[in-house]
């Protein structure tokens, strides 16, 4: 059995971009029509986002690509990418156990959309850790969000088992 990969691969990146979208400037990710060119999102409408799904939390975390001329590149879209993806990966360093590179990019992905924190990802490390890949399946099957992202995820997740 593998050791866990570590680090996304470029299918995995490929996989969040198709499902992020690239956006060139700043929108509200949860504001129904939400137009480009805010720099601020009201209670109710979500995270400031830009990019391939980068989320401003606080909003002054964007500061810097603020200041920047807009609208933003794919390219400086995928450097900021980069940077989130590697805190997603500090992340799943909780996971232990042996994974295939398709399982950890279903995984960063997961993450990526629904956030580091350890109520996503403990479920995980504690399933694939104890060795019950089908537990963690289902938590990324019925993780938050979109269901559509979760079933391809966890469709990935389980079509690369040991």
């Amino acid at each position: 059995m593998a050791a866990v990969p570590g680090v996304l691969s470029p299918w995995g990146y490929g996989l969040i971009k198709a499902f992020e979208g690239f956006r060139d400037d700043f929108y509200c990710d949860r504001a129904p029509g939400s137009t480009i060119g805010h720099t601020h999102c009201d209670p109710g409408e979500g995270t400031l986002t830009i990019g391939y799904g980068h989320a401003c939390q606080p909003e002054s975390n964007c500061q810097s690509i603020m200041d920047e001329t807009r609208p933003i590149s794919e390219a400086r879209a995928t450097q900021i990418m980069k940077g989130d993806v590697a805190v997603m990966e500090r992340a799943a360093r909780a996971i232990t156990g042996p994974l295939t590179q398709d399982q950890f990019d279903a995984i960063i992905s997961y993450i990526f959309n629904v956030g580091p924190g350890p109520s996503h990802v403990r479920p995980l490390a504690t399933a694939i850790n104890g060795g019950d890949y089908a537990a963690a399946e289902n938590a990324i099957r019925s993780g938050v969000g979109d269901k559509k992202r979760r079933s391809v995820e966890a469709n990935v997740f389980a079509s690369f088992s040991f």
